[in-house]
């Protein structure tokens, strides 16, 4: 299924350079955990072509705040990763979705 952002994610990866973000998109059944992904068009080519991909979950003690990111198995010695905090209750939300169903939707722009 094809997603096209809301205007907030939007706006945010039209001002970002790389960028990795969870979000609930509307899917077939209902609202769906969707990881969005914006990167050089090489790191894109990797995924497309089915490289394989980390998610990384990590609580940072002591103020709560969590961290994500895609680590990007192109290169053995020096595997690429995109990251970011989690920043709103719908990213949790996803990340939750995601652990519970064991699936994830990929949206991938350059």
């Amino acid at each position: 299924m094809l997603h096209f952002p809301s205007d907030r994610y939007y706006q945010e990866l039209a001002s970002s350079g790389q960028l990795v973000r969870f979000a609930l998109a509307e899917g077939s059944d209902g609202l769906e955990p969707t990881l969005l992904i914006k990167s050089t068009s090489l790191t894109l080519k990797y995924l497309i072509r089915g490289a394989p991909f980390r998610l990384i979950l990590a609580g940072l003690a002591p103020g709560g705040y969590f961290l994500y990111a895609v680590r990007i198995e192109d290169d053995h010695q020096f595997p690429f990763a995109l990251w970011s905090f989690v920043e709103s209750s719908e990213e949790l939300e996803a990340i939750k979705g995601i652990v519970e169903s064991g699936k994830c939707s990929v949206f991938q722009g350059d």
